[in-house]
């Protein structure tokens, strides 16, 4: 049996959210620092042509000697540090800590059926850490969005016009 346990913590000091309750989400797995900022840029995107809001869903991997429940870092200092970082960017957010044994328990943890999650990092000719992950969670029939994080050939408002028709077609 897999477990996981998640905290959530909102992260909104740069921006103020107007609108009275949301229930379409966009998600965000936090991958590596670059590749989350670039997943979070496309995902404001998202979220704002959408109506969502925004969640980071950032696994936080317990080693099996240590309990699920006390794992080696607190996850309020984890969730402060992605905080931090997404604040620079003027996007609310709610940061959702997941304690998990394998990286890939965290998302099927939280997400609701049909989620629209959006990954990034690097694409290579071979397949990544970052895009096992975003082919795991697209099998579980999730709208899965991946972002090249070094991308420069295509724009933001290319790829979210390309994400938005993908899921208004599902």
């Amino acid at each position: 049996m897999k477990q996981s346990q998640y905290k959530s913590i909102g992260c909104s000091q740069n921006a103020v959210d107007t609108t009275p309750e949301r229930d379409l989400e966009v998600n965000v797995l936090f991958t590596t620092t670059q590749g989350t900022l670039s997943a979070l840029r496309m995902a404001g995107k998202l979220a704002h042509d959408l109506g969502a809001r925004i969640r980071v869903i950032v696994p936080q991997v317990v080693p099996f000697p240590l309990d699920l429940s006390h794992p080696p870092v607190k996850p309020e200092f984890t969730a402060r540090r992605v905080c931090t970082m997404v604040s620079r960017h003027a996007i609310e957010t709610e940061i959702q800590v997941c304690l998990c044994r394998d990286k890939l328990d965290a998302p099927f943890a939280v997400l609701k059926p049909n989620s629209i999650v959006v990954v990034g990092g690097r694409k290579r000719f071979w397949r990544t850490e970052e895009t096992r992950m975003a082919d795991s969670i697209r099998r579980r029939v999730h709208q899965v969005v991946f972002i090249d994080q070094d991308s420069v050939a295509l724009t933001p408002s290319h790829l979210n016009s390309e994400a938005c028709d993908r899921i208004a077609a599902s």
